[in-house]
């Protein structure tokens, strides 16, 4: 029999996240961002040195700055650092360039060649060749992923990649790229069963081998619960399978300011008025406290959104991709249900455990 994944979003947290933890990002800064993960790492954590490391394609959405800004990171790797059309967002560039409230370090991967290492872990294979990463920064050396066993930063960086020539006879330079792998990828979609098979429309950009990365637990943020047989009906769209998942955990909005294609659209709006008020430390401390601490439950965290924002927001253009998927979805008790009896059978399990 299938086993429950349902955990409330605050369990997996503590079950999954700990100092130095590398976590993947799906998504991109407007798209499907996990960004009620990320929230509620701010909440249980806000005073902690964490040192984490954050691995996304598109390293400027709304919570990593807080991310940032809360000084949980130690390192970052990324493709770009931008929330896209709001712009630039000023609690990165602070780090980087003033080191406040800490200076993050930053590794610079390509599109192509960022996608090249995930594809590598997602294959558990050492490396990809890849013509991307051959030249430039690209080439500067990674800072590793690995602690010293005494808990400092490693001294000796390591190479990103190798360029050798291609063995079949062409004499192409083709750089070999490391495998990415994280210890927790986490992906949000817009739909997944209890048992952990989850539903993706829309661009999936990294997403295609992001989940199948993580060397520990492949988490996955729903916005809709739904019953298994939805998965059957769409099995092409049943992006990561139940056996390889964690954790699912329940949260409507969970992707907001960013969208979840076909539930709401992105909230520009906000973004730029969360992005002008993080111009200081002290205004970027104030969007934390407004938008990570300020919610008790669900029920409050959609009051600090706006119901009227939020119907504004799923007046998309792109709702249809979800109406297959609707006949399934699972009302809040039914949910609350299943989330019970997943609690119980894991304190089974782990009484079990500890018995033996």
């Amino acid at each position: 029999m299938a086993k429950l994944k349902l955990m409330r979003v605050e369990d997996a947290v503590k079950r999954f996240v700990h100092t130095r933890t590398s976590i993947l990002s799906s998504g991109f800064p407007l798209m499907r961002k996990p960004q009620i993960f990320w929230r509620e790492i701010i909440r249980q954590h806000i005073n902690d040195r964490m040192d984490l490391q954050i691995i996304s394609p598109g390293m400027g959405d709304e919570t990593n700055g807080y991310m940032v800004a809360a000084g949980l990171v130690e390192s970052c790797v990324t493709v770009f650092i931008s929330q896209e059309r709001p712009g630039t967002n000023p609690s990165l560039r602070r780090s980087i360039e003033k080191g406040v409230p800490r200076r993050v370090r930053i590794e610079d991967y390509s599109n192509l060649s960022m996608c090249m290492g995930l594809v590598a872990a997602g294959l558990n294979v050492p490396f990809m060749p890849c013509l991307s990463g051959r030249w430039g920064d690209f080439r500067k050396p990674g800072f590793g992923r690995r602690f010293n066993e005494d808990g400092t930063i490693p001294v000796h960086h390591y190479p990103k990649d190798i360029i050798m020539k291609d063995p079949f006879g062409s004499e192409v330079d083709t750089a070999l790229i490391q495998g990415i792998y994280p210890d927790v990828s986490v992906l949000m979609a817009q739909a997944a069963d209890p048992y952990g098979n989850a539903l993706v429309v829309g661009q999936l950009a990294y997403d295609q081998w992001s989940p199948f990365a993580a060397r520990k637990h492949t988490i996955v943020v729903a916005d809709r619960i739904v019953d298994t047989a939805a998965c059957k009906q769409f099995p092409n769209l049943t992006l990561v399978p139940g056996f390889g998942v964690s954790a699912v955990i329940p949260w409507y909005g969970g992707s907001w300011p960013c969208n979840s294609v076909g539930h709401y659209g992105e909230d520009l709006e906000h973004m730029r008025k969360t992005l002008q008020r993080s111009k200081t430390q002290e205004g970027a401390e104030e969007c934390i406290r407004d938008y990570c601490l300020s919610y008790k439950d669900h029920d409050e965290y959609m009051e600090m959104i706006g119901k009227d924002k939020m119907k504004e927001l799923e007046n998309t253009a792109t709702k249809y991709l979800v109406d297959p998927f609707r006949e399934w979805f699972m009302s809040d008790s039914e949910v609350e249900k299943l989330m019970k009896q997943a609690e119980a059978e894991r304190a089974k399990a782990e009484a079990e455990s500890e018995a033996k």
